[in-house]
């Protein structure tokens, strides 16, 4: 009787997700790593922001036509110059971090191949910076929370299987050890859909 009802139990989630839009994207674009403060002070002109890049995953699971949850992860690779405090040698660690979130995805504009929207996000993020100077080769972790904001283009015909999106996307990091920084990247993303539900959009 148990193996029953246990059985049931899972038809009807399966059933209930299917009900629902689902879909996966595929992202990468160019990111940069920012940082704004380390220890008790604000970070000067001494540092130097190096080109980065980025590559995630994401899956939406739609609420309704305008509204979507999402959960994703990236995997970040950017860089830092700096000039030391006491003397001329110049650092260059490299920040290689994996971000984990939790976000929601608003559709501005009306059911349509093309369609703005918001975004926002929360999360937890792992950095690995890498470096060297005179005493030879180190890392250092940190480990941060993030906040996140973005605004972007999603192109995705409801006959379609296959969508586009682009969007820039900030990211704050708070570390409770020293570093306080903010990614920022340019997303470009390939979306399909897993389960079309019920509804004839794709939001």
């Amino acid at each position: 009787m148990k193996k029953l009802l246990l059985a049931c139990l899972l038809f009807a989630s399966f059933q209930a997700a299917a009900q629902i839009r689902q879909s996966i994207s595929l992202v990468g674009g160019p990111a940069t790593f920012l940082p704004l403060s380390y220890g008790n002070g604000w970070i000067t002109s001494q540092y130097y922001t190096n080109g980065g890049w980025e590559a995630g995953l994401d899956y939406h699971l739609g609420l309704n036509p305008r509204w979507e949850l999402k959960a994703g992860v990236r995997y970040q690779e950017s860089g830092i110059t700096y000039k030391g405090i006491f003397d001329s040698e110049q650092y260059a660690p490299k920040t290689k971090p994996w971000l984990y979130a939790l976000g929601t995805r608003l559709f501005i504009s009306r059911l349509k191949a093309w369609r703005w929207y918001a975004e926002g996000e929360l999360g937890f993020a792992q950095y690995k910076d890498f470096g060297a100077n005179r005493h030879g080769v180190y890392h250092t972790t940190y480990r941060y929370v993030t906040a996140g904001l973005g605004l972007g283009l999603q192109w995705w015909p409801p006959e379609k299987q296959l969508g586009l999106f682009i969007q820039p996307l900030l990211r704050y990091l708070n570390s409770q050890q020293y570093w306080h920084a903010a990614t920022l990247s340019l997303e470009l993303g390939l979306r399909t859909q897993i389960f079309k539900g019920k509804s004839t959009d794709n939001g």
